[in-house]
């Protein structure tokens, strides 16, 4: 599953590379492919999953980025308050399982 997911987002990197233009937009989309293969790559070993959690949030960070550098109008302040809730409602549901996941107690 980890191999498949790495050769996938390695793939789209490389479709990405070839197009020839690096405008900011692709480049951040590039970075977050990236930050993903390698969280991926990282994921396989045991001690480092805290190391893969940030790789995968600092990616989903460069594809946020990137899709919010594509809105051309005026600053519309909904739209980040409705992702910032979101994320609040996500890791309030994801909480019970978050300490075991990112910190093993003994």
């Amino acid at each position: 599953m980890v191999v498949f997911s790495g050769l996938t987002h390695a793939l789209l990197a490389v479709i990405l590379i070839k197009t020839g233009m690096f405008e900011p937009y692709q480049m951040w989309i590039l970075v977050g492919l990236v930050l993903f293969t390698v969280s991926d790559g990282v994921v396989q070993w045991r001690r480092f999953t805290k190391l893969s959690f940030f790789g995968y949030i600092a990616a989903q960070l460069a594809y946020s980025w990137a899709m919010w550098g594509q809105v051309n109008s005026e600053f519309v302040l909904w739209l980040p308050a409705l992702l910032f809730c979101i994320a609040i409602v996500t890791f309030l549901l994801l909480l019970p399982r978050l300490d075991s996941f990112l910190m093993p107690l003994p």
